[in-house]
């Protein structure tokens, strides 16, 4: 879908942007990609995969500083999970790592792709339009994703923000996310992820062949090196955590 990757030669639309700001509360959400077959009914509680993960996402919830945790898999590689971790703090983040995520992997231990490892990324992930694309009412929806890799002011000041603007109005859109991405991604620093909730992948995909769509689609172009990972989400679960407010 190289439609989202065209270099724009300038657009007078920049000019009417605000620039967008979210709220730094200091919140920050721990992405794990881990690769467990679809065969593995995880949403099962009945299944012994079931059990272990439900297990797993205990543990988790216990946790000092978790706000939510929510999880699914990518419709177009149903082998490919997400696990979203939202925490009041960074800290918080790094307790988990340090003493709490070697008993998580002990738990998911027999459920993953044992010729994969766990990869882990941190954003600062915030909804900005419409429904939030996390939410128990968006559960079982597709949730469009891609991450721009090396944004610039540009993309946050300028395309990102007209773009939430412009696709929020397009028929079939729910909800719209997104956030700065700490790591490295393909070897871009300064990449960012966004997440678009659609009530369907048929809404999403016949935008792409409207006018509306090839008139504005030169804003994705603007102030990042191209997008990766594209494709779509389906959320299954949202769990909430037993000790927020906790402090350290």
């Amino acid at each position: 879908m190289n439609f989202l990757h065209r270099k724009p030669t300038g657009i007078s639309q920049l000019s009417m942007a605000a620039s967008f700001h979210t709220k730094d509360d200091g919140q920050i959400t721990q992405i794990m990609y881990m690769a467990i077959s679809p065969d593995r009914q995880l949403s099962d509680a009945n299944s012994q995969a079931g059990r272990k993960w439900s297990a797993a996402l205990d543990l988790v919830q216990s946790c000092a500083g978790l706000i939510k945790l929510y999880w699914g898999r990518r419709l177009e590689e149903p082998e490919k999970i997400q696990l979203h971790l939202v925490w009041t703090n960074r800290q918080h983040s790094d307790v988990f790592l340090a003493s709490a995520f070697a008993s998580f992997q002990a738990y998911i231990n027999d459920l993953i792709d044992n010729t994969t490892a766990v990869e882990i990324r941190h954003t600062a992930l915030h909804h900005q339009a419409l429904d939030d694309p996390f939410s128990p009412s968006l559960l079982g929806f597709p949730i469009g994703t891609a991450i721009y890799k090396g944004t610039s002011p540009a993309w946050h000041e300028g395309a990102w923000p007209l773009w939430t603007h412009v696709v929020r109005h397009v028929e079939g859109c729910r909800g719209i996310a997104g956030g700065s991405v700490e790591e490295a991604v393909e070897g871009w620093s300064n990449s960012y992820v966004v997440y678009v909730a659609w009530k369907s992948v048929k809404h999403h995909d016949d935008y792409h062949h409207t006018e509306h769509f090839q008139r504005h689609r030169v804003i994705l172009g603007i102030g990042n090196e191209g997008w990766t990972e594209y494709g779509h989400v389906v959320f299954a679960d949202v769990r909430y955590g037993r000790k927020a407010g906790s402090k350290l």
